[in-house]
């Protein structure tokens, strides 16, 4: 453990990279946190580390963090000197304006109807909005229409904000926890999630690649996108609940802004239809290309696959539905700039709730264009159709991530450092900085002080 922090200590100070495999019993997370944190004491610099999983994230804020305290009090350090705070990615933070706005405009099912009142009661209670504090188990994936992933669009910075106050948290911490899906996320969008920092350590680094590839591709579920459209039509859907919030206003009568409502949707409508047959079509070329039909079909996008007759009727049905999910997006953009001239307060997290389905849609589209007519030289496609709940998605990831990783991570005179039990190979790092695009540095391997032998 000594000589791993003094590795780190020397890593920070000369400013290069490191990585370190250390076994287990090390004791590897207090190994680089005191010689960092303690940086960040005597230079002001603040430190982001990047865990794989929560538990490591839970230990490091509610154990290491008080440990490193105590061990760096010999030099003057008091609790209040280290300031470490976990920062999580936007989807997981509720959104207080859209919860309001579920509590007072939907008519929930009994699902819906349990979690409403179960964040009503916890609301009391909790500092964070953090979604680990609640047990939601099935209601999980319900949770993210209450969340902060409507909030890339958020037309307002007034009232408490879970995700405003976690951001505002972390540009006050000289220590920032996170996880590597937020760093992907940080690096896919070209930064600003993160507040800056003058060190990066990334813990469980071995993971460090599978992660990139998740969270720098992409998945486009068929159910997901048509549950989004579907949340847009009927008496109760958003639709023609901003169309009712705009004929509030002094320029826009009833019966326009309802005429835009039954406009919008037609357009969803259809917009729905022409969707499902174009997930038909891929579910049919994930079955045909495996030779049978089964419950679980999965074929990559290759050349082979792009040059079969079907391909052809395949890109028409995708500019089908791109035409017609375009459309949508351009009566939800109207809709909500209409609607966000409204002085109640009360209709802000409706205008949220549009937004965020937009933006879901936008996302979507944009994905499958590159997927389906528009596939990079440097990526990799694939359709998978799975009966049941599940359905058809259509993927697509960087075929290597470490040019990405490069480039985000390594370009930097920020120093780096790595560290798992498990990166080298017969103790050489090669094949490891390879796959994870990191030149230069130094490199060290260290056992592990049980006796496997006994």
């Amino acid at each position: 453990q000594i000589e791993m922090s003094k590795a780190v200590a020397r890593a920070i100070e000369s400013q290069h990279h490191l990585v370190v495999e250390a076994g287990t019993g090390v004791g590897k997370s207090l190994a680089y946190l005191i010689p960092s944190v303690l940086h960040a004491l005597n230079t002001g610099a603040r430190v982001v580390i990047s865990t794989n999983t929560i538990n490591l994230q839970e230990q490091l804020i509610g154990k290491d963090i008080a440990i490193t305290t105590e061990a760096l009090s010999n030099y003057g350090a008091s609790a209040g000197d280290i300031r470490a705070t976990q920062l999580k990615g936007r989807a997981n933070y509720l959104c207080i304006k859209r919860w309001q706005n579920s509590v007072l405009t939907t008519e929930p099912d009994e699902t819906e109807s349990k979690l409403l009142s179960k964040i009503m009661v916890w609301l009391s209670d909790t500092e964070t909005g953090d979604r680990n504090e609640l047990a939601l188990g099935r209601m999980s994936s319900l949770f993210n229409r209450f969340s902060g992933q409507g909030a890339l669009t958020c037309p307002t910075n007034d009232g408490p904000c879970f995700l405003r106050k976690a951001r505002n948290d972390a540009n006050n911490s000289n220590v920032v926890i996170i996880n590597h899906a937020l760093l992907m996320s940080d690096i896919a969008m070209g930064g600003g999630l993160l507040p800056e920092h003058d060190v990066l350590i990334i813990d469980e680094a071995h993971n460090l690649e599978s992660a990139a590839t998740n969270h720098l591709g992409f998945s486009v579920n068929q159910f997901q996108l048509e549950n989004e459209l579907r949340r847009l039509i009927g008496s109760s859907g958003v639709c023609r609940k901003l169309a009712r919030v705009i004929s509030k206003t002094d320029s826009n009568p009833l019966d326009a802004s309802e005429n835009m409502a039954l406009a919008a949707t037609d357009a969803v409508e259809v917009a729905i239809e022409t969707t499902s047959t174009f997930f038909k079509l891929a579910a049919q070329i994930a079955t045909d290309a495996q030779n049978h039909s089964q419950q679980h079909s999965e074929v990559r996008l290759t050349s082979a696959v792009r040059t079969q007759p079907i391909w052809s009727d395949f890109e028409i049905v995708w500019e089908n539905a791109n035409t017609r999910l375009l459309e949508v997006c351009q009566y939800l953009a109207t809709l909500c700039e209409q609607a966000s001239s409204s002085k109640d307060k009360s209709d802000e997290g409706l205008v949220l709730d549009g937004h965020s389905i937009r933006d879901s849609i936008e996302t979507a589209v944009s994905a499958l264009r590159e997927a389906i007519p528009e596939p990079k030289d440097d990526g990799v496609y694939w359709l998978r159709s799975q009966s049941g709940r599940r359905g058809t998605t259509i993927n697509g990831a960087p075929l290597n991530v470490s040019t990405i990783l490069n480039e985000a991570i390594f370009n930097t005179e920020r120093p780096v450092v790595l560290t798992g039990a498990t990166v080298a190979y017969e103790n050489n790092f090669e094949r490891y900085r390879s796959s994870i695009g990191m030149d230069g540095g130094k490199d060290l391997v260290l056992g592990s002080p049980y006796d496997y032998e006994k």
